[in-house]
């Protein structure tokens, strides 16, 4: 059923790898490369065991914010039951729940990010309906304990959409309208920001054999590995062929020198900037586009 439910994934990997698993047995080779937790570049010169460390650190943080409140209130009763029980399934489920924690710590280590754990998600979500069972079981009013449960929960998922909505609609108008004027004026291979807004406005937009989101004008980069220093940066950008560079005025813990860029370009004269979006008419949205001059760089 795994395999199954996994083909898209393997069937991609290998139209872009001709591996289908490469990208999970890549792990080890990839932290060899130095690519840090997090994607910080601030942890570029970490040992492997400090990695480690942290990977394991964000990973049990983050299993607490998203068990928070209702799967934290139920799954130790839920995990009180299979002990008492602990048959054959029990011991399955929580072998599985041992396995997919474990199996996450080379994901942290590459990216901490909430996504790791989205495979044991359903689990927790069962072990929680179990504790809720067994949390009720042989008391008085059910169904009014029932009752208000349902309420919390429509309570607290109405907030959260509240807080979902509750956004700048104008900026992301003007990054939509960025999207659109990149995809329709560039042409050649870009990295930086406001990858999402260009990638889903890519006209005929396929994965080449680089394994970049491209088109027959434009190959989207995004940011490219960590860096500390922007000659870090234009080394990667050099060997990648990278044209342009997209930048906003936010600070990225990727690529830290970029918001430097953006305010101070004078500082950069290998970068020439052929966009601002102060002067095509956005009050929202910040960006700058610079076309790298690799003669001058150097």
């Amino acid at each position: 059923m795994f395999i199954l439910a996994a083909s898209p994934f393997f069937i991609l990997n290998y139209q872009t790898t001709s591996n289908p698993i490469g990208s999970i047995f890549g792990i080890q080779e990839s932290i060899e490369q130095s690519i840090p937790p997090s994607s910080d570049a601030s942890q570029l010169d970490l040992k492997l065991q400090d990695k480690f460390f942290i990977a394991v650190t964000e990973e049990i943080k983050h299993i607490f914010r998203i068990i928070i409140p209702f799967l934290a209130l139920f799954i130790p009763f839920g995990i009180i039951s299979f002990i008492s029980k602990m048959q054959f399934k029990e011991k399955i489920m929580i072998s599985t729940i041992v396995f997919c924690l474990i199996l996450a710590i080379p994901q942290y280590v590459l990216s901490v990010e909430y996504r790791n754990l989205f495979l044991i998600l359903p689990i927790f979500s069962i072990i929680s309906a179990v504790g809720i069972q067994y949390f009720i079981k042989n008391k008085k009013n059910q169904n009014i304990f029932l009752l208000f449960m349902i309420i919390g929960i429509i309570v607290l998922s109405g907030n959260m959409l509240r807080e979902r909505n509750d956004v700048n609609l104008e900026l992301l108008e003007e990054k939509e309208k960025f999207g659109v004027f990149v995809v329709n004026s560039l042409e050649g291979k870009i990295m930086g920001d406001l990858y999402t807004q260009i990638a889903h406005n890519l006209p005929n937009a396929k994965i080449n054999n680089e394994g970049l989101i491209s088109n027959e004008n434009l190959s989207l980069v995004g940011f490219g590995p960590p860096s500390k220093s922007i000659n870090d940066l234009m080394v990667y950008s050099k060997n990648h062929k990278i044209n342009y560079l997209i930048i906003d005025d936010k600070y990225e813990k990727r690529s830290p020198e970029f918001v430097n860029v953006y305010f101070n370009e004078e500082q950069y004269s290998f970068l020439k900037q052929v966009f601002n979006s102060d002067d095509g008419g956005y009050k929202n949205l910040h960006v700058k586009i610079f076309e790298i001059d690799y003669n001058k760089l150097e």
